[in-house]
């Protein structure tokens, strides 16, 4: 159980590590554009 605790807190550091960095930049621009995509819709996948 302990063990799970660690990985998690080991997890979380490394994600604020990386948003500081600037990796994960492109990725919250690109979930942001889909909520706003989704917002409107209802949800769900989008039809083609």
């Amino acid at each position: 159980m302990g063990a799970a605790v660690i990985l998690f807190l080991l997890v979380l550091i490394g994600l604020g590590i990386a948003y500081h960095m600037g990796v994960l930049e492109p990725y919250i621009k690109e979930a942001q554009a889909r909520m706003r995509q989704g917002a409107g819709g209802g949800g769900g996948t989008p039809s083609q």
